[in-house]
Formats: structure tokens, sequence, C-alpha cells
């Protein structure tokens, strides 16, 4: 949460499959429908506003909060270029709600600071309270990037604890030193 704006775009069903699709990349082991459910969770506890009916998008918009109002610049794009190119809001994880309610106040400083805690931020609304309980099956792991994503289709959304515990002696023979 230190550097991300709030931006929570999600992947189309075609990034999943762009060998296919596209003839260029790799194919995902598993498609978009089966992020989608994690998508929704996500959406929901991250706060997110967006679009509540996007036609072209392939997904229902169950968005937490209604989308932001269109910027100027945005008015003036749909303007100048429509019908040919059609400016739609983006979802952001940030309180689409009055500033009296812990709403964003719009000053624009999202990246480093959000000054209203509008915008959602993980080491406070998730870690902290898992880090709190002794009981937690959390286990946080500093300094440590992950090189390779593993998919086993049996235990890819089992708990993380046990799932980091049973590869971290494949993660590190996989480091390159």
């Amino acid at each position: 949460g230190a550097v991300w704006s709030g931006a929570s775009w999600r992947h189309t069903p075609e990034d999943f499959a762009t060998q296919s699709h596209f003839g260029y990349g790799r194919d995902w082991p598993f498609a978009y429908e089966t992020l989608a459910p994690y998508y929704a969770r996500i959406e929901q506890l991250f706060n997110t506003s967006g679009p509540i009916q996007e036609p072209d998008w392939q997904w229902e918009n169950n968005y937490k909060f209604p989308a932001f109002k269109q910027s100027y610049l945005d008015k003036v794009a749909t303007r100048v270029f429509a019908p040919e190119y059609q400016v739609t809001p983006s979802p952001f994880s940030v309180k689409n709600l009055p500033a009296k309610e812990g709403g964003c106040v719009g000053a624009k400083n999202c990246v480093r600071r959000c000054p209203a805690n509008a915008r959602f931020r993980p080491d406070t609304e998730i870690l902290y309270k898992h880090l709190q309980n002794d009981n937690a099956d959390l286990t946080l792991l500093m300094d440590t990037p992950c090189l390779k994503l593993i998919y086993l289709k049996t235990s890819v959304f089992r708990t993380p604890k046990s799932y980091i515990k049973a590869n971290l002696k494949l993660l590190k023979q996989n480091i390159i030193t």
C-alpha cells in the first residue's frame, strides 16, 4: 500500500489466454473464471468504487461504492472523441463517500499517503488485524520476493501458511544466488 494509488483493475478472460487468443505469451494454467469470485471478494474487502453497470465488461460490477464522477478532462475527451472512444470510470479501492463519512477528500496525494484514510491500505486494514491475533494462520515473510508461482490445482487457494511452509524448500532450491 505504500506506492499504490488504489487503481483496482481486473485482468480480462483474454489476458489469461494470450497464446490461444493472440498467438503470443503463455496461457495461464487456469481460466479467468477461477479467479472471478476472488476478484469480487477483494473488491468488497478493499472498499472498491467503480461503475455499477458497464456493458463492455465481462463481469458483474458489484463494487462496494459507486464510481467517482468524471473529471472535466474526461468530459472533454468524451465530447471530442465520441463515438469512436468511450471514457469509462476506472475502479479504485478508495471510498467514494462524503469526506465527513471517511471518504475521499480529493487531496490528489493518494500514492504517498491518503490524508483521509479513504484509500485501502493492507498494512492497516488486514495485516494489523491478523498480526494482533496469536492464532492467525499467517506468516509474514519480509524481504522475500516471489520468483516463481507454482500452481497446484489442489492447494492454490488453501491456507497460505501451510502452502508457504510446504514450498519453502522448493523455493530455496530454485533461488538464483
